[in-house]
């Protein structure tokens, strides 16, 4: 395999792992969206759901700038983005 044929595999194959923990983000986002909507209905708004919820779309903003850094990269181009404040962890591993 030449060394642009590794890259772009390299490229799709680590955007496709992003997208996976994506969806799984998304799933947990939503879940975590309804329970915080039933903490505050019920007047007791939970804290730690709410960062949790944070933490969450901070990651999947990570995820996709990572994405977009790839698509680049698969072009040829570099670019530099802010990372989310939040704690953030690789596809696989805890935050």
């Amino acid at each position: 395999m030449s060394a642009i044929a590794a890259r772009y595999y390299d490229v799709e194959h680590h955007a496709e792992r992003y997208i996976v923990a994506m969806r799984t983000l998304d799933a947990e986002i939503q879940e975590l969206e309804e329970l915080y909507t039933a903490s505050v209905a019920t007047g007791k708004e939970d804290k730690d759901l709410a960062k949790q919820l944070q933490e969450r779309r901070a990651r999947v903003q990570y995820y996709e700038l990572g994405i977009e850094r790839m698509l680049l990269a698969k072009r040829g181009l570099t670019a530099t983005f802010a990372v989310p404040t939040a704690t953030i962890a690789w596809p696989g591993e805890s935050s």
